[in-house]
């Protein structure tokens, strides 16, 4: 294979990995979706961090300022509703798009955490994994944009 042809398979196969070098903080208490969701994130180029304990995940956004965090609302320690509000009104952290990642689906929690700030909000069991690099993705797009 030329040098031409190995750049060019170097290039495509970057290109496949929508994700990049893009730092992930999943914060989720459910250790098998957390597994399972940051072994399909690292298979497509991010950098994953998690936690399961919500009063952990603010120190852990300040430390290692994620390009993105994907977030459950029902977590011990801190919920998902008070770590997106805080999150949002500190000034050094707020343009962090956060990523709603629950199994809560009513409406109105949904319209309020979108109105609090969150840049997406994903039901878990109506969303497919293969596709939530994809959707971070976007999301980390988007928020360059602004």
């Amino acid at each position: 294979m030329s040098d031409l042809n190995k750049v060019e398979a170097a290039i495509a196969t970057f290109e496949q990995k929508s994700l990049g070098e893009v730092k992930v903080l999943m914060v989720e208490d459910d250790p098998f979706l957390s597994e399972m969701v940051l072994t399909k994130l690292s298979a497509e180029g991010c950098i994953p961090y998690s936690t399961a304990d919500g009063s952990e995940a603010l120190g852990l956004i300040e430390q290692f300022r994620p390009h993105v965090v994907l977030l459950d609302l029902m977590l011990p320690g801190m919920s998902g509703e008070e770590i997106l509000q805080q999150l949002k009104t500190n000034p050094e952290l707020k343009d962090i798009p956060v990523v709603i990642f629950s199994n809560k689906s009513e409406e109105e929690g949904i319209r309020e955490s979108l109105n609090n700030g969150a840049a997406r909000y994903l039901v878990k069991s109506a969303t497919d994994i293969q596709k939530l690099p994809g959707i971070l993705a976007e999301v980390v797009a988007e928020s360059k944009k602004i």
